[in-house]
């Protein structure tokens, strides 16, 4: 009896110890990485390239609203820096920087590595090393 009675406890006293190394071990694996932000202007000209360090919990989104001003298309069309509006086919981004293709025929192309991105900014993932590109355009 006093055998059964001792093993539950050590067994009580050591469970604590797995548990607290296991969140610790966990907070300990989260990817970072970098990736790099480049701006075209209208002329076609890099206006602006920034590396972007960047964790797990980031989307691209978050973090290029973190290192530029960003207007997306609100709910009325209208430039909206909130970006809090998703429309049927993503983010629209009308606006970085100095950047902006509010009216006409003009727009901001999404780029990645050089190649045009078949995803919108909201459901693209950040792949470590890469440049992703925002080039004014017209139509």
């Amino acid at each position: 009896m006093k055998r059964k009675v001792l093993g539950t406890m050590l067994f009580l006293l050591i469970l604590p110890v797995f548990f607290g190394c296991q969140s610790v071990t966990s907070e300990t694996t989260s990817f970072e990485g970098q990736i790099i932000f480049q701006l075209y202007d209208q002329e076609g000209t890099k206006a602006s390239e920034k590396t972007v360090a960047y964790d797990e919990t980031d989307t691209l989104l978050e973090l290029l609203m973190e290192n530029y001003s960003v207007d997306c298309q609100g709910q009325d069309d209208n430039p909206d820096e909130s970006c809090s509006f998703e429309g049927q086919y993503g983010y629209y981004i009308m606006g970085i920087d100095t950047v902006t293709a509010f009216t006409g025929n003009a727009y901001i192309a999404f780029y990645i590595n050089d190649a045009y991105a078949m995803t919108g900014i909201g459901d693209t993932p950040i792949v470590n090393g890469s440049v992703y590109q925002f080039k004014f355009e017209t139509y």
